[in-house]
């Protein structure tokens, strides 16, 4: 979450590798962090400090610009195109994040991404009405992290406006009332938008080795 240090080097990063697919995809996720309510509280609250980033929906549309571009380069870049289909999902065009969302599930391996998609998809296909499909994407996501909150609460509320009330409160017993045994924190939601940088720790190592030993 080093916000300054990871504009100005991706800035410059970009100017050597312009087309670089990890770095779109790297700047894509440095300003959906910057519209984020974190980021956006802090240019409210702080307000003797300048920040040199935009609004809500100007670093969204900034953030739809560079996954867009990743995915061009590497159509196949899955994780990409999952962030690109929430970051459509917020900026209203749910159609769109409907489609970037189905079509990036069958290239993601890891539990975590695939429950992302699921989540967001689940989001996505209740915005447009199709709500067993909302459903069946939210129950997908509790599958994969049976104790994450996130997916269960969304449950429920669909289930609500379903006037479907007992599956509701089913769905919310399972948030509020967990196994007494259990003490682990298990909603990959929390870790979101630090996720893409999960390999930092291999990365600094391989450049290291490349580098015939940097100092440490």
């Amino acid at each position: 979450r080093h916000w300054g240090l990871t504009t100005y080097h991706l800035n410059r990063a970009r100017e050597i590798f312009p087309t670089d697919a990890t770095l779109l995809f790297y700047s894509g996720t440095l300003h959906e962090s910057f519209a984020s309510p974190l980021a956006q509280k802090c240019k409210i609250t702080a307000t003797s400090i300048t920040f040199y980033f935009g609004s809500r929906k100007q670093e969204l549309a900034r953030a739809r610009h560079y996954f867009g571009e990743a995915v061009s380069v590497q159509a196949g870049y899955a994780e990409a195109r999952l962030r690109l289909g929430r970051v459509l999902g917020l900026l209203g065009d749910h159609p769109q994040a409907v489609n970037e969302l189905q079509s990036a599930a069958a290239g993601l391996t890891e539990e975590e991404l695939r429950y992302y998609d699921d989540l967001f998809l689940g989001q996505e296909q209740q915005e447009v009405g199709n709500m067993d499909a909302a459903r069946g994407a939210f129950e997908s996501a509790a599958r994969l992290f049976p104790m994450a909150q996130s997916p269960r609460l969304s449950l429920s509320l669909l289930l609500r406006w379903s006037d479907n009330f007992p599956d509701a409160l089913t769905a919310l017993a399972k948030v509020i009332s967990p196994p007494a045994n259990n003490n682990q924190v298990d909603d990959p939601l929390w870790f979101y938008d630090v996720w893409q940088a999960r390999n930092a720790n291999e990365l600094i190592s391989e450049i290291r080795r490349v580098m015939g030993g940097l100092p440490r």
